[in-house]
């Protein structure tokens, strides 16, 4: 009696321990569930930053050429009073010169939405600046050249405005302060670039008398070029 006893008490820890053992499994697996959702979650996090920040280099690119494009249509202009461009078809063929002249290469896509779907910035029902539609806020808030200066502390892509003239709708005293210390800060070291396409090698083209209009937007020493040897 005693020994059936002993072998029942035996039995039921086996039974408890073999549950006990199951719920520490159960309560693991959840515990490394969580921990693998967390990481991955950061990853993903992560990675979509990483994605946006590219997008905004890009950005910054296309809308350098579209800035540049422009400046470069309205110094071509041969008539006594300058005029914009009444479209983006006039930067890629300028038809006011006696031989072909291309402000710009190609209509490039807007970054952002993966479309040519380009806001515009007018005077006259004249382009003098081109900015996304893209309602996302920037990850890239400050650290811009001296020339994207209104782009600091911008509440969405569509505050990201290229315009031929950065001073252009600047209507607050703190603009207008915020500018000046920028500009400050050039003249003290700093260098305005051309934002460079993704990839391609930048050297500065020292001794290189740019005109003020030239594609790379820019001249003298603080120019950039690109350079093939560089690759």
């Amino acid at each position: 009696m005693a020994q059936l006893m002993l072998s029942g008490k035996k039995a039921m820890r086996v039974q408890l321990n073999r549950k006990f053992n199951k719920g520490f499994t159960y309560i693991g697996l959840l515990l490394f569930i969580a921990i693998t959702g967390i990481g991955l979650s950061v990853a993903g996090m992560s990675w979509q930053y990483q994605v946006r920040a590219e997008k905004e280099k890009q950005l910054l690119f296309v809308g350098a050429e579209f800035r540049n494009a422009i400046n470069s249509y309205y110094s071509s202009t041969t008539d006594t009073v300058k005029v914009y461009p009444a479209s983006l078809d006039d930067l890629l063929l300028d038809k006011r010169m006696p031989t072909i002249k291309r402000h710009l290469r190609k209509i490039y896509l807007d970054p952002m939405t993966g479309k040519a779907d380009w806001g515009f910035e007018t005077k006259q029902g004249r382009i003098v600046g081109i900015y996304s539609r893209s309602s996302l806020v920037p990850y890239k808030q400050k650290g811009f050249n001296v020339v994207d200066v209104k782009l600091v502390g911008a509440k969405s892509y569509r505050e990201w405005i290229f315009t031929s003239d950065p001073t252009d709708n600047i209507k607050s005293a703190e603009e207008v302060a915020k500018i000046k210390q920028t500009v400050a800060e050039f003249v003290n070291g700093s260098s305005v670039k051309t934002p460079s396409a993704p990839g391609q090698n930048l050297v500065n083209a020292d001794n290189k008398n740019f005109p003020i209009n030239s594609p790379n937007g820019c001249k003298g020493g603080d120019c950039l070029r690109y350079d093939p040897k560089h690759q």
